[in-house]
């Protein structure tokens, strides 16, 4: 509630440190979520307009995620 909050002010984090995490996974799902990558970067291949793309690089506690991100899709990894 809103008088807690008042009451147990703290400063907004700058940062975290990760100290686990696990792999959830669904094979199914990521055929699909394939599936519509694929297509979505052979859209995005169609000439149009300039558009400018910052891809940025993670730090994963030494861990290798498998797949690069691809820059002509706008993909970004999500960590939630």
């Amino acid at each position: 509630a809103a008088s807690c909050a008042s009451r147990n002010r703290q400063p907004v984090p700058s940062g975290y440190v990760l100290m686990s995490a696990y792999r959830n996974q669904n094979a199914d799902l990521w055929q699909k979520y394939s599936l519509c990558r694929t297509a979505i970067a052979e859209e995005c291949a169609r000439p149009c307009k300039e558009v400018i793309h910052e891809v940025r690089d993670v730090t994963t506690s030494r861990r290798d995620l498998e797949t690069d991100l691809d820059p002509s899709v706008n993909e970004w990894y999500l960590f939630h």
